[in-house]
C-alpha cells in the first residue's frame, strides 16, 4: 500500500513552506490564528535557517512555550524548557498549528499504589516525581571499621520504623555477639525482657523486674525489631558467603538515621486536611570474626 501524503488543509508541505507566516495563519484554528497575528519571533526563524540543514548544529534552546509550530520549523531540531531543564523535540509536520509546549509536558505521569486500610482510592495517587524521592537508596555506610576480609555488613533503607527506638537498639547491639544479639531480640518480641530506653523515655512507664543498665523505663517495639531481626539475618548470610565463623561474629557497628518519610492523608479525612507522615529509617550493620 502507497503511503498517504501528508495534507494540512488541502496544502501539501511544499506548499506550506512556500507561504507567509501571515498566509498560514489562515489556515490555522482561531486561537493559533490570533496569536500569529500578533507577530512571529522573527530571531527564532533566522536560527532555525541557519541550523535546520546542518546535521551537526545544536538544539535551538526555547524559553516560550507559546510558540506556534510552522512550516519552516518542520526538521528542526527544538529544546524547549520544562520548568527545570531542557528537552529536546524533532519538529515533524504533524505538529503543525500546535504550541511547542504541548509536546513538552512540565508534569510526570501519576503512578497509582495499593490503598491502604480505611484509605480511599483517591489516596492512592503517587507522583513519580515522590517515588523518586522515596526510593532514593542510601548507598554509603555511616562507618567504614575493621578489615574488609574479616567483616560482613547489611543495610536496610526506608524501613518502615521509628527512628528513635532504633537509635536504643543500636546503642545496644554495639559489641554484642550476633547469635546473642538474635536471641536477646527474640525475647523482647516475646515480651520476656524490655528494650531499656535510655535517652528515649519521657513519660514511659517503669518495668516489672530488675533494671537493665540502671534503666527500669522501656518498650516492647514489635515492628522495629523486626527490622533488625531480618537485618542481624541478612548480615550473617553476607559473612557466611565470605566464609567467615558464624559463632565468632560479633557487632562492631551498628548506626540508625532518617530516611525519607511518606507523605499520606488521614483516613477519610482528605476533606479535613489533615495529613499524616510515615516514618522511614536507615539502619545498618558491620560485624567482624574476633578469636573466640
Amino acid at each position: 500500500m502507497a503511503k498517504k501524503e501528508f495534507t494540512y488543509r488541502g496544502k501539501s508541505l511544499e506548499e506550506l513552506q512556500a507561504m507567509s507566516v501571515e498566509d498560514f495563519a489562515k489556515l490555522c484554528d482561531a486561537r493559533a490564528r490570533r496569536s500569529l497575528k500578533k507577530g512571529y519571533d522573527k530571531k527564532i526563524l533566522k536560527t532555525i535557517e541557519k541550523r535546520k540543514d546542518n546535521a551537526k548544529a545544536k538544539p535551538i534552546r526555547t524559553h516560550n512555550r507559546d510558540l506556534i509550530v510552522i512550516p519552516a520549523m518542520v526538521g528542526a531540531k527544538m529544546a524547549v524548557y520544562r520548568g527545570n531543564n531542557f528537552e529536546q523535540i524533532d519538529i515533524d509536520e504533524k505538529m503543525l498549528g500546535h504550541y511547542i509546549g504541548e509536546f513538552v509536558f512540565t508534569r510526570k505521569r501519576l503512578q497509582h499504589g495499593k490503598a491502604g486500610i480505611g484509605a480511599t482510592k483517591s489516596s492512592t495517587a503517587i507522583t513519580a516525581r515522590w517515588w523518586k524521592w522515596y526510593n532514593m537508596a542510601k548507598k554509603n555506610y555511616q562507618s567504614t571499621v575493621g578489615q574488609e576480609s574479616k567483616t560482613a555488613r547489611a543495610m536496610t533503607t526506608n524501613a518502615n520504623i521509628s527512628l528513635k527506638y532504633s537509635t536504643e537498639i543500636c546503642n545496644q547491639l554495639k559489641g554484642k555477639n550476633v547469635d546473642k544479639a538474635i536471641a536477646w531480640l527474640t525475647r523482647i518480641v516475646n515480651h520476656e525482657e524490655f528494650l531499656p530506653l535510655k535517652k528515649y523515655n519521657s513519660n514511659v512507664a517503669h518495668r516489672k523486674g530488675d533494671a537493665k543498665e540502671g534503666y527500669k523505663s522501656g518498650r516492647y517495639p514489635q515492628k522495629t525489631i523486626k527490622s533488625f531481626l531480618t537485618l542481624l539475618e541478612s548480615t550473617k548470610s553476607n559473612a557466611d558467603f565470605k566464609g567467615l565463623d558464624d559463632d565468632k561474629l560479633m557487632i562492631i557497628h551498628a548506626f540508625a538515621s532518617k530516611g525519607i518519610g511518606r507523605m499520606t492523608n488521614q483516613s477519610k479525612g482528605k476533606i479535613g486536611g489533615k495529613a499524616r507522615r510515615k516514618n522511614a529509617t536507615h539502619i545498618e550493620v558491620i560485624v567482624s570474626e574476633v578469636k573466640a
